[in-house]
């Protein structure tokens, strides 16, 4: 999970955990109900980040394997979870690097927006490893958000003629993650789906997300005033769509891939 833009996350940590939407209950709803045993005894959320998948995780699971190679999102995350999550650990490593999980029954291994950035053969080689023979691997992430028509254009024009060179080639793979796994051999019954994701930001809330994104916050490290731009994208924003709150579609790619001989569907 080691890449250059990956590992910068850390650097907009608090950023990354104030202003990302969390998951609806219909992901995880979908994710419980595909694990084929129904058993609910330990989960590895990869690539954790601030917690917003590993949190929903914890609550149904006995025990929940958060890994954040980061350190800085890994303190984050060990804050995040101290309140809510006394049955998780957090490991501040790779994946690949950690040996604790193979004496023990892994029912589910999770990916929240992470496995793209991942060396993804060796994460599956990983997986296989560990993940028990009635185990589900989930692997999901955001679309880029359909921001409403009075903005649209704006935010559009933003990301052709200032964000994209910014942006990591996974970004623009989409399939990347669903190829990586198919292609793979290493699972069977491989479902891709979409899960509906409206939220409701403010123009605040939603200039935050942006910022929290690899691609606007490297643009903006590019910027002798960094702040000037922010804010004449906020001023901008507020013109065309005043002081409403804006509903954004968020819409989740699922991939639920089960432990087995393939039979890709």
């Amino acid at each position: 999970m080691k890449s250059k833009i990956e590992t910068e996350f850390g650097k907009v940590a608090d950023h990354y955990s104030a202003y990302r939407p969390f998951y609806p209950q219909e992901l995880f709803t979908e994710i419980f109900r595909s694990i084929p045993s129904q058993s609910f005894d330990i989960a590895i959320d990869v690539g954790a980040g601030t917690g917003l998948s590993t949190i929903p995780l914890c609550e149904k699971f006995k025990t929940v394997y958060a890994v954040e190679p980061d350190a800085h999102m890994a303190n984050v995350l060990r804050k995040n979870l101290t309140q809510c999550c006394p049955n998780t650990k957090v490991y501040n490593d790779l994946l690949e690097s950690i040996t604790d999980f193979k004496s023990q029954r892994i029912d589910l291994v999770s990916f929240g927006t992470s496995f793209y950035w991942a060396d993804g053969n060796s994460i599956i080689k990983k997986v296989k490893e560990i993940l028990d023979s009635d185990g589900l691997l989930a692997v999901y992430r955001y679309d880029f958000p359909i921001v409403p028509v009075k903005i649209r254009d704006f935010i559009n024009t933003e990301l052709s003629d200032k964000w994209d060179s910014f942006r990591h080639e996974r970004l623009r793979d989409t399939s990347y993650s669903y190829r990586t796994i198919t292609e793979s051999d290493a699972f069977s019954n491989v479902r891709l789906s979409r899960i509906e994701n409206n939220v409701v930001l403010s123009v605040d809330e939603l200039v935050g997300f942006f910022t929290s994104t690899s691609f606007v916050s490297n643009y903006l490290k590019s910027l002798n005033d960094p702040k000037a731009y922010v804010q004449n994208f906020k001023e901008e924003l507020y013109r065309r769509i005043g002081m409403t709150d804006m509903d954004i579609d968020f819409g989740i790619e699922l991939i639920r891939a089960h432990n087995g001989p393939k039979n890709t569907r």
